[in-house]
């Protein structure tokens, strides 16, 4: 079984990194998107789904904020941004995703 389900994500979050004397810090993320929730392997127990997998299809859409030290080095944002990107596109997109089995009752 599988939907796809619209989804936003608004957090208000701060991640600082600091490096000697310069800091950067990444705040207020927002993620927009479609998942795909696939309820899967289907079984023969009174739960029938056996697990539930979460993924996007494509890439969702990101935004974000960095605050302190971005005005001191040129493409600081694109470079934060993609790197943002990026590591959420690996851990999300199809054919990767989020994967979480559900126990029968009999498993523990």
């Amino acid at each position: 079984v599988d939907m796809q389900v619209g989804f936003a994500f608004a957090g208000d979050l701060a991640i600082e990194f600091s490096a000697g004397v310069a800091s950067l810090e990444v705040a207020d993320l927002q993620i927009n998107g479609v998942v795909q929730v696939s309820l899967r392997p289907l079984v023969d127990e009174l739960n029938p789904v056996g697990g539930v997998t979460i993924s996007c299809l494509d890439r969702p859409q990101i935004d974000l904020k960095i605050r302190a030290g971005s005005e001191l080095v040129p493409n600081l944002y694109d470079f934060v941004r993609e790197t943002v990107d990026d590591v959420i596109a690996d851990i999300i997109v199809a054919p990767n995703g989020i994967a979480v089995p559900i126990p029968t009752l009999g498993e523990h």
